[in-house]
């Protein structure tokens, strides 16, 4: 961060960051910080705001991670009472399930790869129906131009049908 920053400034540009990394758009940004929108994004071209933004945003996800970190240890504590305490069967099978998953006792790599591609297979045959369907559905818009011949049904007499 270059020293010429004045302590006003990077506290502005600070508030600027801080908003921005919640959500806040820069309209909102204005409204809390008294500053026009306008200013604010000129401030945020700025590769002061940049360090800034940068610097904050990794600050904040490394808190993050050392409170999930922390909650962690709650959360098999929490897992281990439901598993041996709650009445209900499902329950517990969640619980427990939950902890094996987390402690790789569940699915093999293998295993995991091989519902991937059983997953991508059933989602490309349901992209390619739904391809042949749109086809169907230019066909029938084709089928209904005025300058082809019809059927009292409103069916073409001469046609072919094609996959694509």
């Amino acid at each position: 961060m270059p020293d010429e920053l004045s302590p006003r400034r990077r506290d502005q540009l600070e508030s600027l960051a801080r908003n921005r990394i919640r959500g806040k758009t820069y309209a909102e940004c204005s409204q809390i910080m008294r500053v026009s929108s306008r200013t604010l994004q000129r401030w945020a071209l700025s590769p002061e705001y940049h360090g800034l933004f940068d610097e904050m945003k990794r600050e904040w996800k490394e808190q993050a991670e050392g409170r999930i970190h922390e909650l962690g240890h709650e959360v098999i504590e929490v897992m281990v009472e439901l598993m041996h305490n709650e009445k209900s069967v499902f329950t517990r099978f969640q619980a427990a399930k939950a902890l094996g998953d987390w402690m790789g006792l569940g699915q093999t790599k293998i295993e995991e790869e091989r519902d991937d591609r059983n997953e991508l297979a059933a989602l490309y045959d349901q992209l390619a129906a739904r391809r042949q369907e749109l086809q169907v559905n230019v066909t029938v818009e084709h089928i209904n131009a005025p300058d082809q011949p019809r059927l009292a049904s409103g069916m073409i007499i001469e046609g072919e049908a094609r996959e694509v």
